[in-house]
């Protein structure tokens, strides 16, 4: 039997805690769904709570679903580390890369980090050409997610410069916990969506918080082709946010 419930809070973070702590699962037995992120307000319009609905089915508590939070690819107008967070859809998840020495050295360089920081994580990884990527599972991963994936671009720059120092060719490294980017990327292309169609109802431009060169290529891509919205980069790193702009402002 399944039970659910929704729980609203200043952050996505702590609306899980506190529906983990009324069904009285772990991270690891539940779903979770983002409904609503936190907002800060649009044009001086109040501040929004985060909601979600987390789920756990009783009779199969021990799943695999990890169900945590997400994020993605890189912003092609910016230069920073987090470019390398770019990953093709064709990438072949399930090819195995035992045998490939970078691959190996990618997920040895992870397991060593996150022994360090006493997770207990199973890490895998897979390499189709110049394409890399190691993804970790386990229990209790979110030390190596950190607040909005600060900790895991962290790692994944870190892996990126151990594997391309050791070969000739560059290679696109993508370091990913319990499907954390995934999950981040369609949180953010709903808050992309529903702060646009706020802009055009108001009409005026509107300054999203900083983000990094990643989340903001994902919002740059979910409203490239929204009529009547354009969008920019504004700011300095770390500070660096998007712009959404009505196209008659």
């Amino acid at each position: 039997m399944s039970r659910s419930v929704e729980k609203t809070a200043r952050s996505v973070d702590e609306a899980v805690e506190l529906a983990l702590e009324e069904l009285g699962a772990s991270i690891d037995d539940v779903v979770i769904e983002v409904l609503e992120e936190a907002e800060n307000g649009i044009l001086g319009i109040g501040r929004k709570p985060a909601r979600v609905r987390v789920s756990v089915d009783d009779y199969e508590a021990d799943s695999d679903e990890p169900g945590l939070p997400d994020d993605a690819y890189a912003d092609e107008d910016d230069e920073d580390w987090d470019d390398e967070e770019s990953f093709p859809e064709s990438f072949d998840a399930g090819r195995p890369a035992a045998d490939d020495p970078l691959a190996e050295l990618a997920r040895d360089f992870v397991r060593s980090v996150i022994r360090a920081l006493e997770v207990d994580g199973d890490v895998t990884s897979y390499r189709d050409g110049e394409h890399l990527r190691v993804e970790v599972e386990g229990n209790d991963v979110g030390a190596v997610i950190g607040r909005r994936g600060d900790t895991l671009n962290a790692l994944q720059y870190l892996t990126s410069l151990t594997v391309n120092r050791a070969c000739d060719e560059h290679i696109y490294v993508t370091v990913d916990v319990a499907g954390y980017r995934a999950r981040r990327e369609r949180s953010l292309i709903d808050l992309a969506e529903r702060t646009a169609g706020r802009v055009l109802e108001v009409g005026k431009e509107y300054v999203m918080e900083p983000m990094t060169a990643a989340e903001r290529r994902i919002i740059h891509t979910a409203l490239q082709d929204w009529p009547g919205i354009r969008t920019e980069s504004e700011g300095e790193e770390p500070n660096r946010s998007v712009i959404i702009i009505p196209t008659d402002y």
